[in-house]
């Protein structure tokens, strides 16, 4: 631990505190506290930037400051976006909400106990389906063409009893890589091409993409690295989740173009928004049916009541292991806050919802 801290200690003389905004002082403290290479955060209220900072390095070992401009991985924060697509399909009427998953993949023998799981249950979380695979069934996916390692894992997790009642919640990184896989089989495209028409392009995202923001054989990064703990001591690595991962977490934006995404839902949730229908949005941002107002959304989010955003916001966290980002939409007064760290586990964690906390305190003067 003593290597780590004298580390960074280093590493926090890299910015001058006499240069900084209030918010870049603040991430410079929580880099410090929580050993982090790098921050960023950024508030924007009604449309309007209204604070934007970066904090470190983007890999360490190297002096190369974090840029206002560089891409962050997103983490399961992806998944809104893989909802938001299978949302144009309704639209299209290639795909219903309540399909079950037995008609849309004719194919799979599915185990009769999943025979009743619909489209929406899979992106709300309440399909029955485990949240991973174990590490071996992992690495053997992981060897497989993209495509094929979607079908695999549809195969081998809907072939199997559910490992739990449907209906109950129970967070599943699995059910989104099927979510996807049955996209792909609708469309005969990847997930990745669906995902880059329908949303990329369209909404001018531009510094969007999928894997490791890192170019792993660069002398000087030009993008932040992901960041792991080894023996005590913060180390880059070039690494993401397995490219069949994708529909759950694979995806990388800079902080400007993710904010376009997240605009587009806030406007959706205010019914300001033409970027699909009205019926689109108000079923991605509905709940399933229970008595807890507090609950993850059939759009990949988690809708929770809160004081300084005057009523329900929208909320995620994503990590691929190496990196760690953190979301929150409050329609009501249009804000959008987001943080990133190129560290993830209890560290990011912890920072960025400490550094939400700080903008909330900073900019709109409550109590998070």
């Amino acid at each position: 631990m003593l290597k780590i801290l004298i580390q960074f200690i280093i590493y926090s003389t890299l910015v001058s505190a006499s240069e900084s905004s209030e918010l870049e002082k603040h991430l410079e403290k929580l880099r410090a506290a929580y050993v982090l290479p790098g921050m960023a955060a950024a508030i924007y209220i009604d449309g309007n930037l209204i604070e934007h900072a970066v904090s470190g390095i983007r890999k360490v070992g190297s002096d190369e400051k974090m840029s206002k401009a560089d891409k962050f991985h997103l983490g399961s924060c992806t998944k809104a976006m893989t909802a938001t697509v299978a949302a144009t399909f309704v639209e299209e009427g290639k795909l219903n909400w309540s399909d079950k998953l037995s008609d849309l993949l004719p194919n799979i023998k599915i185990h009769p106990g999943l025979e009743n799981v619909t489209y929406e249950m899979l992106l709300a979380h309440r399909s029955g389906l485990v949240k991973d695979p174990d590490d071996e069934t992992y690495l053997e996916l992981s060897k497989l063409e993209t495509s094929l390692g979607r079908q695999e894992s549809a195969k081998l997790f809907l072939e199997k009893s559910p490992s739990m009642e449907l209906g109950k919640f129970n967070y599943s990184n699995i059910g989104y890589i099927i979510a996807g896989y049955v996209l792909e089989q609708l469309s005969g495209k990847t997930w990745e091409m669906l995902v880059q028409e329908r949303l990329f392009i369209p909404l001018a995202m531009k510094s969007c993409g999928f894997g490791p923001t890192s170019i792993l054989d660069e002398k000087n990064p030009t993008q932040p690295w992901g960041h792991i703990v080894d023996q005590y001591i913060v180390k880059a690595i070039h690494n993401d989740n397995a490219p069949f991962y994708g529909p759950a977490a694979n995806i990388h934006c800079s902080i400007p173009d993710w904010t376009k995404f997240l605009t587009m839902h806030m406007q959706g949730f205010n019914h300001e928004s033409n970027f699909l229908n009205q019926e689109s949005f108000d079923q991605l941002h509905k709940h399933y049916p229970t008595d807890n107002p507090d609950e993850y959304t059939y759009g990949g989010w988690y809708k929770s009541h809160r004081a300084w955003a005057q009523g329900d916001a929208l909320t995620h966290s994503g990590t691929n292991t190496y990196n760690y980002a953190s979301v929150w939409v409050a329609p009501k007064t249009k804000t959008i806050l987001i943080s990133t760290a190129n560290r993830s586990n209890f560290s990011g964690s912890w920072a960025t919802s400490d550094a939400i906390s700080a903008m909330i305190r900073l900019f709109i003067k409550a109590n998070p």
